[in-house]
């Protein structure tokens, strides 16, 4: 393993360098180093571009990859070196009381230890808990699944909906995750709806199969 690797820092004006940083090393017996085969840009990263932000500067940013397993501690028993994986970026401090009952999205340290870890998808690798890491199935490409993360959102809004067949879903903006949103929804057997102002959005969302209205 290269002492150090290549990665994308934030600059104060919002832009980023690509420069040679410490390659990160397992920690913890239970965590896992991956090379990053393919990381996702989300808007979220899109409102961070040119925009200075000094408490990002120097920060490696991204959180939408999946990679493949290069190392793992002694304790892992989950994945192994060479596993195609897509890997979770959500991780908080695993000690206050919404880690204690798996709400870690809700931690008051989420930001500050995700970004230590897990959430820094413009890097050659990352490292985290081996929880964090699922491995992909053969027919699961790594492209596909940096969507992984947009199509959870709109599943759980679909679980959380308890829409039944020929209910009818609205969709407002036809984005990464209204698109998804949209085909998780007509998958569910509802008939949709998609409102945006993008001309171009629209028409992708026809091209998934919505029903010009």
């Amino acid at each position: 393993m290269d002492a150090t690797m290549k990665a994308a820092l934030k600059t104060a004006t919002g832009e980023f360098d690509v420069t040679e940083v410490e390659t990160p090393k397992i920690p913890h017996p239970d965590w896992v180093l991956a090379r990053i085969r393919v990381a996702g840009i989300c808007g979220t990263d899109l409102r961070h571009w040119k925009k200075a932000e000094p408490e990002f500067e120097h920060h490696i940013m991204g959180h939408e990859m999946a990679g493949e397993v290069v190392e793992v501690g002694p304790e892992v028993t989950s994945v192994k070196p060479g596993d195609r994986v897509v890997i979770e970026t959500v991780l908080g401090d695993g000690t206050c009381d919404w880690c204690r009952v798996q709400q870690y999205n809700l931690c008051p340290n989420l930001y500050p230890v995700r970004m230590e870890t897990v959430s820094r998808a413009f890097a050659k690798y990352v490292i985290g808990p081996a929880e964090k890491f699922h491995v992909l199935p053969d027919h699961v490409s790594f492209e596909e699944a940096t969507l992984l993360d947009t199509f959870s959102v709109g599943l759980h809004a679909i679980q959380l909906s308890g829409i039944r067949l020929n209910d009818k879903v609205a969709v407002i903006g036809a984005g990464p995750i209204g698109l998804g949103q949209l085909q998780l929804a007509k998958i569910s057997g509802a008939d949709v709806i998609v409102t945006d102002v993008i001309d171009s959005a629209l028409e992708l969302a026809l091209s998934l199969g919505l029903m010009r209205w």
